[in-house]
C-alpha cells in the first residue's frame, strides 16, 4: 500500500534538489556571453508555459480518472448516441450531475467542461449549455481523435467558441465507446496564471486562417487585428493588444528591425529580439504554440523589460525569483495532486506493467462478488492462468520482450472477460480471473476462447506464447479464497503436466 505522507516528503525531497539545481544553472546564465541571452529569454519562456500545461495536464487527469469517468456519465452519453429522441432528458441530468465539478473547475480556471457523442456531436457544452449538437469533426482534431482511437488526446487547439489547452479523454460504458469529455483551460487562463506567477508581460496572438477556419461567426468578434503581423490575431479577452499597437509604432523608424521580426514570424518558430527603445526595452521572446497535430498556430510571447545586455545582475536576481516561483508552483501543484491521489485511492488497485488489477483489490473483489453470489443463489468461476515457458522468454529474447508480452497477454485477457469480472495479476507470469454469475462449462468456455487468443496472437519478437489453465467452480458451499484457488492452481498443474497450452478444470 501506498503511504501518501511518504510519497509527499520524497517528492518535496526531490523538487527542493531540483529547486537547488535550477539556482545553480541560473548562476550559470548569468555567467553566459551575450549571445547566449537570446536563447535563454526563448527557454525561459517555454519552460513556464510547460509548466503550466503540465501542472493541468496531472490535476486534469486525476478529475478525469477520479471523477468523471464513471459508469453513471458513460451511462448517459451511450443511451443518448444510441437513443437519440432520449438526448434531451439526458443532457439535463448529466448537466446537474457535472454542475458541482464545474463551479469546482471555474475556481482552479479552467474553461470548458465539454462532452461529445461518438460521433463527435457536441453533447453539452457546460459554458454554453445551449448550445450543442454541431458536429466537431472536421474542426476539432482531439475529438476526431478520441472518438475514433478510443485514447486522450492532449494538446492546444481553437473551438467553435474559445481556444486553449483540451485534455480531451474517452469514455465507455459496458465496455462500449461512449464517446468523449473535454476540460480546458483558455489561452486567457493560462496568461493570467503566468502573469501572476512569474510578475512579468504575457501575451498571445493567433494565426488567422486558424480562427476564420474554425470559430463561429457570431464569434468572431473576440478577435481583432494584431498590430505586429497582419496575419495573425489577438484574442479581445486577453490584455495583448497594447504591445500589439506599440510594437509597430516604436520600430516603423527602423525598416530593418521591423523587417526582421517579420521575417522571424514567418519562420514559426521559437525566437527572442532585443529591443532597446523608449517605449519597449527588453527582451522580446516568442514561443510557438503547436496544435494537436504538430502545426504551428500561434505564439505566446514575452517581454522581459529589464535591460539584461547591460544589467546582467538584475536579471540574474530576477531570473532567481523566478526560479522561486517555479520551485512554489510545482511544490503546490505536487500537494494538489497527493491529496487528490490519497483522497480518491488510498491504494495501488493496479499493476504497473499489465495495466490489470493488484492481488490486493482481487481480494477485496471476491470478498464483495462472494457475498452478492450467496444472496442471489448463483456460482463464480476461478480461473488460474501461467504463461507457458515464459522463463525461456526472458532468458532468449532479454526482459524487455518478455515484459511486452506480458502487456499483450494481459491485454488479450482484459478485452475478453466482461464488465462484471476481473483479472488480477497474482505472481510473475500468473493471473488470476474471477468470472460472475457462471457455470463451470462456460467458465472453461472463457478460458478456451482466451487460450486461443493468445496462442493465435503475433508477440512480435517474442513469436508465439501460449498459455495454460485451471478453472474452479465457486458457490456458496465453498467460499474460501485461498483453497479455491488452490484448486484452480491444482488444475494448472494438470494442464501443465499434460503437455501445457490446455484448460482443466
Amino acid at each position: 500500500m501506498r503511504k501518501p505522507l511518504t510519497r509527499y516528503i520524497v517528492g518535496i525531497t526531490l523538487l527542493t534538489l531540483f529547486f537547488i539545481l535550477a539556482l545553480i544553472g541560473n548562476r550559470a546564465l548569468y555567467l553566459n556571453s551575450v549571445e547566449t541571452q537570446n536563447q535563454n529569454y526563448t527557454d525561459k519562456t517555454g519552460d513556464e508555459i510547460e509548466i503550466i500545461f503540465r501542472s493541468y495536464q496531472n490535476m486534469t487527469n486525476i478529475i478525469y480518472h477520479e471523477i468523471i469517468n464513471t459508469p453513471e456519465i458513460a451511462r448517459l452519453l451511450y443511451l443518448s448516441h444510441r437513443y437519440p429522441e432520449t438526448a434531451d432528458t439526458h443532457r439535463r441530468a448529466l448537466k446537474t450531475h457535472v454542475s458541482e465539478l464545474y463551479e469546482f473547475l471555474l475556481q482552479y480556471h479552467y474553461r470548458q467542461l465539454h462532452f461529445h457523442l461518438p460521433d463527435t456531436a457536441s453533447f453539452l457544452r457546460m459554458h454554453r449549455p445551449g448550445t450543442y449538437g454541431d458536429i466537431l469533426y472536421d474542426v476539432r482534431s482531439t475529438v476526431r481523435y478520441v472518438n475514433e482511437h478510443h485514447k486522450p488526446a492532449i494538446g492546444f487547439e481553437e473551438g467553435r467558441i474559445v481556444n486553449g489547452y483540451r485534455f480531451v479523454y474517452p469514455l465507455s460504458y459496458q465496455n462500449k465507446h461512449a464517446g468523449s469529455v473535454e476540460i480546458s483551460v483558455s489561452m486567457k487562463a493560462v496568461i493570467q496564471i503566468m502573469e501572476d506567477l512569474f510578475q512579468n508581460t504575457y501575451g498571445f496572438i493567433i494565426k488567422k486562417e486558424t480562427v476564420l477556419s474554425k470559430v463561429f461567426e457570431q464569434e468572431l468578434d473576440n478577435y481583432e487585428q494584431c498590430g505586429i503581423s497582419p496575419d495573425y490575431f489577438i484574442d479581445k479577452a486577453i490584455t495583448t493588444s497594447e504591445i500589439c499597437r506599440i510594437l509597430p509604432e516604436t520600430i516603423s523608424n527602423k525598416p530593418r528591425k521591423h523587417q526582421q521580426i517579420m521575417e522571424l514570424i514567418d519562420r514559426e518558430k521559437d525566437f527572442t529580439i532585443y529591443l532597446n527603445e523608449k517605449q519597449l526595452r527588453g527582451a522580446l521572446s516568442f514561443v510557438s504554440v503547436k496544435n494537436f497535430e504538430g502545426s504551428h498556430v500561434g505564439y505566446v510571447f514575452s517581454l522581459n523589460d529589464d535591460p539584461i545586455y547591460k544589467h546582467f545582475r538584475t536579471d540574474y536576481n530576477r531570473s532567481s525569483l523566478i526560479t522561486i516561483l517555479f520551485f512554489l508552483l510545482l511544490a503546490a501543484a505536487f500537494s494538489f495532486l497527493v491529496y487528490a491521489n490519497s483522497r480518491f485511492r488510498t491504494m495501488a488497485t493496479v499493476d504497473k506493467l499489465t495495466g490489470v488489477y493488484s492481488r490486493h483489490l482481487f481480494y477485496e473483489f471476491y470478498k464483495k462478488q462472494s457475498a452478492k453470489m450467496c444472496r442471489e443463489n448463483k456460482t463464480m468461476a476461478l480461473i488460474v492462468a501461467d504463461i507457458d515457458y515464459f522463463k525461456k522468454v526472458n532468458d532468449t529474447y532479454g526482459h524487455p520482450a518478455g515484459d511486452a508480452a506480458l502487456k499483450d497477454i494481459a491485454s488479450i485477457f482484459i478485452k475478453n472477460i466482461r464488465s462484471s469480472d476481473i483479472v488480477a495479476r497474482w505472481g510473475g507470469e500468473e493471473f488470476l480471473f474471477l468470472l460472475d454469475d457462471i457455470s463451470l462449462p462456460d467458465a472453461v468456455k472463457v478460458a478456451e476462447k482466451i487460450r486461443h487468443l493468445v496462442q493465435e496472437y503475433d508477440f512480435g519478437k517474442a513469436g508465439k506464447i501460449t498459455c495454460s489453465f485451471g478453472v474452479a467452480l465457486v458457490d456458496c458451499e465453498n467460499l474460501d479464497i485461498d483453497r479455491n484457488i488452490k484448486t484452480a492452481d491444482e488444475k494448472l498443474y494438470a494442464a501443465k503436466k499434460k503437455g501445457r497450452n490446455r484448460v482443466e478444470s
